[in-house]
């Protein structure tokens, strides 16, 4: 570790402190009157089988049939095949240039928000890993919707994505630039779901 990278985690530590602590103290003592109970939480956690499912709207659903797989929470989860595909193949990509680093921080990224997604759905032996954090982690009490750790996940999968986006849009000039454009609107389109569903609010 060099000086400017030890001065730049120091002043981006002591800024996200500084942020955290003029609102964290007030947000614990009103979350912590609201508990989520066992039954909420599992009913909220995802399934392994909703990251193999894509909305029935989505304009991908019709030539992926094996995405159209029942069970689970009936949660639609599918990160869409254009951006697993970027993702393997930046983890694939990002680890053998210098930042490396990063690649793994965000491959680290999809698999934690995966795990986080199951909540308590996800035993081992009978030991649910999600009571440890429940139990000795603030906040994670008052969680209810843990799939939405999907959205996280997805995140961390861009992260990666744009490792072999970058190699791609290298590629040849021109050629290279038009085909990454072309996978990225090809990606969006598989999952575009229209219409979009209203929920009427009672």
């Amino acid at each position: 570790l060099t000086l400017n990278v030890l001065r730049n985690l120091l002043c981006g530590v002591l800024l996200a402190g500084l942020i955290v602590l003029l609102l964290l103290p007030v947000q614990l003592v009103v979350t912590e009157q609201h508990p989520r109970s066992l039954k909420s939480i599992r009913k909220t956690s995802a399934e392994p089988v909703d990251y193999i499912r894509l909305h029935r709207n989505a304009w991908g659903y019709k030539t992926a049939f094996w995405l159209r797989t029942k069970g689970g929470s009936r949660r639609y989860l599918y990160p869409g095949t254009g951006l697993l595909i970027l993702a393997l193949l930046g983890w694939i990509i990002g680890r053998r240039n210098p930042t490396r680093r990063w690649a793994h921080y965000c491959a680290a990224g999809v698999l934690l928000t995966f795990f986080l997604s199951l909540g308590l759905k996800l035993s081992i032996g009978g030991w649910q890993p999600y009571e440890l954090l429940r139990e000795y982690w603030p906040g994670f009490r008052q969680l209810r919707n843990l799939h939405r750790f999907a959205s996280f996940m997805q995140v961390f999968m861009v992260g990666l994505a744009g490792f072999s986006l970058m190699s791609l849009w290298r590629f040849r000039g021109a050629v290279g630039k038009r085909l990454a454009t072309a996978f990225v609107i090809c990606s969006l389109l598989e999952v575009l779901a229209v219409p979009a569903k209203i929920y009427r609010v009672p």
